[in-house]
């Protein structure tokens, strides 16, 4: 049903008016993993993880419709207040995990790896 209703939503354009309307801002994306598993495996039980194929897609729709900014770039600007190009957005990687990312995808594009260096402690689920 979910699906359905957002082919609608993408038929009558209404995705297109929300980016022309939010195109001042900036788009954070964060990606947690990148993996060659085609459906979600017992490692990733809250599907934070993205097929390695769909993720060069998503990259290459970024990069066809947005301006790929570092991190750095964004901060910058906002601490100065200069204005970013319309449809700016920052690419990000939380957690650093091994999967992470086919270097080949990232090509020319800017990304950020926000690792972890510690933690209040192990893991419990």
């Amino acid at each position: 049903m979910k699906k359905i209703l957002f082919d609608l939503l993408h038929r009558l354009g209404v995705a297109k008016f929300a980016a022309w309307w939010n195109r001042r801002r900036v788009a954070v994306l964060c990606y947690h993993g990148v993996t060659a598993r085609p459906t979600r495996g017992p490692d990733d039980p809250k599907g934070l993880h993205v097929n390695h194929d769909r993720f060069a897609a998503h990259l290459a729709f970024l990069e066809r419709h947005y301006n790929l900014i570092s991190l750095s770039h964004y901060l910058s600007a906002c601490e100065s207040g200069r204005q970013l190009p319309n449809y700016s957005a920052v690419l990000t990687f939380d957690d650093g995990f091994r999967n992470l990312i086919p270097t080949s995808c990232l090509i020319g594009s800017s990304a950020t790896l926000v690792t972890r260096s510690g933690g209040p402690g192990p893991r419990t689920n």
